[in-house]
């Protein structure tokens, strides 16, 4: 099987999530892996040259167009991504990034990966956090994917139903959604654990960063704790950190410093809403710190047993929770890890999304 593949309309700097560019860099490498591809054109850009993304079997070309402006991005968009995945002779063009163009139809078979539906439900849950015209485009964008695209990949059963009831409600034909699934890194450093709390904050009102701060400083009032609490991410302006010394914040961190201090905090504090997965109560388990975290239906999918779950409108649930993840002792913590490894491989990931290509593609050969 020969497939196209492109990045290079990512930069890690500038993305909007960091969660997405992450997903496109472990879909390439568990399909570079896997002995069914014989080729893989990797579209990529000046930034990603620096990445390890070298195999035997992937020829790169990189592109600096798409990430000069917003002008060559829309036309990397809309026109230079499919002029350039007939010229590499592929069958097939894999998005993992989830949007085609909306002014053509791919002239090869196109595979995309939609982490979820967030951006098109968001205006109906949050009134006035998107205007009218982002929301439009949005919902433009996602209904040109569905119409267009021979597989959809997502990376959950809740994110799966989820796209295939939006495109009802939209009186959409929708593709195959295939659920490749989604693996945290194993190779995470090892830190010398100190006095610290790590808090995720994002200025997103499905983050529901505002609960974060509050229940944590209400939690640090109650108990005496006098460790660190550092917070990291963005913030919306109507939203403070607490005064108190205990408390750090950041802002937004660079991916190795974010991965230091996960290492090093005893642990990991994560208020959600809706997520597609939710990979950072993952991520924190393999770096050996337990997670406390919103228990929603894809959280539930995706932890199982492991880590310390609680419900949003339950502050009690959570206190009770962060108190317990101090308490949790290291082979605990390593058992989770175990069990997460078992549940989402990037082997098994690789492996479904060949099937899915090899399936719908018409054979082997594809």
């Amino acid at each position: 099987m020969n497939v196209t593949y492109s990045i290079a309309d990512q930069v890690v700097s500038t993305a909007t999530s960091i969660g997405i560019y992450n997903l496109s860099l472990g879909y390439l490498k568990a399909m570079q892996e896997n002995k069914a591809v014989r080729k893989i054109t990797l579209f990529g850009n000046p930034t990603t040259s620096s990445l390890d993304l070298g195999h035997p079997n992937t020829e790169i070309r990189n592109f600096s167009y798409p990430i000069r402006g917003q002008a060559g991005r829309i036309y990397w968009d809309q026109w230079g991504c499919y002029r350039e995945a007939v010229r590499s002779g592929n069958s097939w063009l894999f998005l993992p990034k989830g949007f085609g163009s909306i002014a053509r139809k791919c002239p090869v078979k196109l595979a995309v990966c939609l982490a979820d539906v967030t951006s098109v439900i968001y205006r109906e849950r949050y009134p006035g956090s998107v205007s009218a015209a982002k929301h439009a485009y949005y919902v433009w964008t996602h209904r040109q994917t569905i119409r267009n695209a021979n597989i959809i990949f997502t990376i959950s059963e809740f994110s799966r139903q989820e796209i295939m009831g939006w495109a009802e409600r939209q009186r959409l034909p929708c593709p195959p959604v295939i659920m490749a699934g989604l693996a945290a890194e194993t190779d995470w450093p090892q830190r010398t654990k100190k006095d610290q709390l790590l808090v995720d904050v994002r200025k997103a009102p499905h983050k529901r960063s505002d609960l974060a701060i509050a229940w944590t400083e209400r939690w640090r009032a109650a108990t005496g704790y006098s460790g660190s609490i550092v917070a990291v991410g963005t913030l919306a302006d109507t939203i403070k950190i607490p005064e108190h010394p205990c408390w750090r914040y950041l802002g937004r961190v660079d991916q190795e410093t974010r991965k230091n201090l996960l290492a090093e905090s005893r642990a990991l504090i994560h208020f959600t809403e809706h997520e597609g997965y939710g990979l950072p109560p993952v991520e924190s388990i393999m770096a050996g710190t337990p997670p406390v975290y919103s228990l929603i239906p894809v959280t539930r999918e995706v932890m199982g047993d492991t880590g310390w779950p609680f419900s949003n409108d339950d502050e009690e649930a959570f206190r009770h929770a962060l108190t317990r993840a101090l308490e949790t002792p290291a082979p605990v913590i390593a058992g989770w890890a175990e069990d997460l490894q078992r549940r989402h491989r990037w082997t098994d990931i690789g492996q479904r999304l060949v099937d899915a290509m090899q399936y719908y593609g018409g054979g082997a050969g594809e």
